[in-house]
C-alpha cells in the first residue's frame, strides 16, 4: 500500500509481507524507493481476534535511528513510525512509516513491536541517493551597470523556476541565470526551484551593480602648485569589486603627455589589487591597494597628463586617471633672519619682513599664504618674553603675490635670553621658517 508523500506526488515502491503466528499480524518489512526525497509508506497491521489488543512497546533492535512516539524518540531518526496505541477487535489498519534522508547509501533499521506480549519484527530499508547540486545562493558579485553576467544553476532540466524580480532572468536553455544590473546598488532577489520529485527549493540571487570593476579614489588627481625642482606626492587608491585579484601589469601615461608625473614602483614590482568580499551583512567590500603618484614639474605653468592602468582581466575597461598640476609657487623670504635686542630696563622692539619672491602670477593658487596660526614663539633659555603681531592687522590672513610683503612687530621684555619665532606658510620648500631672537 502506498501513500502520498509530503510534496504531493505518488510513491510507487514499498514491498511488504505479513508475518507472525499470533492474533496480531504485522508486515515484516518495508522497502522504500531509491530517492533523495522524504517518503511515507504504510505498514499493515491486523487484529484477528474479537477482542482489543494493546501496543505495549516499540524498540529498535539494530540499524539506523528510529522515532516512534510515545515509545521511542532517537536523535536524527531516519525512520519514523506513527503508531496507534491499541487495535480494536478484528481491526485492519496501517502504521505510517516516514523515511527522512540523512545521508547517502543503503540504510536499514530493525524494530520490534509488542502487542500484549506478542512480538513482531519489522525491517525498514532504503537506498538514499545524493541530491542534485541545487544552489542555496548564487552570487554574481560585482557587475558594471549595463553589462551581463551569467551563472550556472547546477540542476538538470526539467524544472520550473520562478524569480521574484530584479535584473535576473533564466537563460533560454534553462541552465543559467543572467544578471544585468540597471543601476549602482546591491540586489537581493529570491528564486524558487520546483524540481521533481522533491518539490520546492528556495534560494537567493545576489549581485551588485557597480560603475566599474576597478575604480580609483580619487577619480582624478590635482596637485597643489609646485616650484620647479621640487615635487609633491599623492596617494591613489585602487578599489577592486570583482571576486578575483586583479594584477596591474603596466602604468601608462598619456602619449605625448608632459613628463612631469611618475608613479613610484610598488613593492615586488607588480601591483595586485586584492579580491572583493562580502561582509557579515552581505554587502560587497572592495579589495584595496594604493599607488604613490609624484608631480615634479620641469617648467612653470599648468601641466596636464593622464594615467592608464593596464589590467589584462579587464579588457575594454581600463581605468584612466586625469592628472593635473601647476609648475611654480610661492617662495618665502624672511628678513632679517635673526634679531639681537638690547632690552635694558624697558624692553625693546624690532620688525620682521615677510616677502613672496616666488613665481610671478595672477593665479591666487601660486600666492604665498601664511598659516593659521601664522606664527608662534617660545623662550629657549634665559629670562624675558617675546611677543609677535602683524604691524598692520588689516593684512592678517591675506595672500601675498610675488613681490608683496607683510611686516611683523617683535616686542621683547627685559631679560637676557634666547627665543624662537616660527613662521608658517604654504611654501613647499620652507613650510616653517625659524627666526632666532636674542635678548640682552
Amino acid at each position: 500500500m502506498t501513500r502520498f508523500g509530503w510534496w504531493g506526488f505518488v510513491l510507487v515502491s514499498g514491498a511488504c509481507a505479513m508475518g507472525g503466528d499470533g492474533a496480531v499480524q504485522v508486515g515484516t518489512g518495508l522497502s522504500f524507493a531509491s530517492s533523495v526525497c522524504e517518503q511515507t509508506l504504510d505498514l499493515p497491521v491486523s487484529n484477528a481476534e474479537p477482542r482489543e489488543r494493546k501496543l505495549l512497546s516499540i524498540r529498535r533492535l539494530a540499524g539506523a535511528p528510529v522515532r516512534a512516539v510515545p515509545f521511542l524518540d532517537e536523535p536524527l531518526a531516519v525512520f519514523e513510525l506513527i503508531p496507534m496505541t491499541k487495535l480494536a477487535p478484528s481491526e485492519q489498519t496501517v502504521i505510517p512509516v516516514v523515511f527522512r534522508p540523512r545521508g547517502t547509501g543503503a540504510v536499514e533499521a530493525t524494530v520490534e513491536l509488542d502487542f500484549d506480549g506478542q512480538k513482531s519484527t519489522v525491517t525498514l530499508s532504503v537506498n538514499a541517493m545524493a541530491p542534485t547540486a541545487a544552489p542555496r545562493r548564487i552570487d554574481f558579485a560585482a557587475v558594471p551597470v549595463g553589462s551581463v553576467s551569467e551563472r550556472p544553476i547546477g540542476v538538470t532540466p526539467p524544472f520550473q523556476l520562478s524569480i521574484a524580480g530584479g535584473p535576473f532572468r533564466l537563460s533560454a536553455d534553462q541552465r543559467r541565470i543572467i544578471f544585468t544590473p540597471e543601476r549602482v546598488q546591491e540586489y537581493v532577489t529570491q528564486a524558487t526551484l520546483v524540481e521533481e520529485p522533491c518539490g520546492i527549493r528556495p534560494f537567493d540571487l545576489v549581485g551588485t551593480g557597480v560603475e566599474g570593476l576597478l575604480v580609483t579614489d580619487p577619480p582624478a588627481l590635482t596637485f597643489e602648485p609646485t616650484p620647479v625642482g621640487l615635487e609633491r606626492s599623492a596617494r591613489l587608491e585602487l578599489r577592486n569589486a570583482s571576486l578575483s585579484p586583479l594584477a596591474v601589469e603596466r602604468l601608462l601615461f598619456r602619449p605625448g603627455g608632459m613628463p612631469a608625473f611618475r608613479v613610484d614602483a610598488p613593492d615586488g614590482g607588480q601591483l595586485v589589487v586584492p579580491a572583493a568580499s562580502r561582509d557579515a551583512t552581505g554587502l560587497l567590500v572592495r579589495g584595496r591597494a594604493a599607488l604613490s603618484v609624484v608631480f615634479a614639474p620641469s617648467r612653470e605653468g599648468p601641466i596636464a597628463d593622464g594615467l592608464a592602468l593596464d589590467v589584462p582581466l579587464l579588457s575594454g575597461m581600463t581605468p584612466f586617471v586625469p592628472l593635473s598640476g601647476v609648475g611654480g609657487g610661492p617662495d618665502i623670504e624672511v628678513s632679517p633672519t635673526s634679531l639681537v635686542l638690547q632690552t635694558g630696563s624697558t624692553g625693546a622692539r624690532a620688525r620682521l619682513t615677510i616677502r613672496n619672491v616666488g613665481t610671478v602670477s595672477t593665479n591666487p593658487a601660486l600666492h604665498l599664504r601664511l598659516g593659521a596660526p601664522a606664527f608662534e614663539f617660545a623662550r629657549q633659555s634665559g629670562a624675558g618674553d617675546v611677543a609677535v603681531d602683524f604691524a598692520s592687522p588689516s593684512l592678517a590672513g591675506q595672500s601675498l603675490a610675488s613681490g608683496d610683503s607683510v611686516e611683523l612687530d617683535v616686542t621683547a621684555t627685559p631679560g637676557a635670553g634666547e627665543h624662537h619665532v616660527r613662521i608658517f606658510s604654504n611654501d613647499l620648500d620652507e613650510p616653517v621658517v625659524t627666526v632666532v631672537v636674542t635678548t640682552r
